[in-house]
């Protein structure tokens, strides 16, 4: 799985397009709004930087909900 967020100033959504692209089984997850460091941030860059200084912002909501499910069956993959 690639998740990509959507203001991710340092991987871009091409980045991410090609790691899909190199597997056929490979499933892209975007996360609206979501930056390198996983928080929901904005597009404007220096509002978006400031993000990385503040440790107690929560995880962006649309990430953990598709990692869950990937570990899920990850798991039920491995019990077969």
């Amino acid at each position: 799985m690639v998740i990509q967020g959507t203001t991710d100033f340092q991987v871009s959504m091409e980045d991410a397009e090609r790691l899909k692209a190199a597997r056929n089984d490979i499933r892209l997850v975007v996360v609206e709004s979501m930056n390198h460091i996983l928080k929901t941030a904005p597009v404007d860059r220096q509002d978006n930087y400031a993000t990385y200084f503040k440790p107690m912002l929560p995880l962006s909501p649309g990430l953990m909900s598709p990692v869950i499910d990937f570990l899920r069956r990850a798991s039920a993959a491995n019990d077969r």
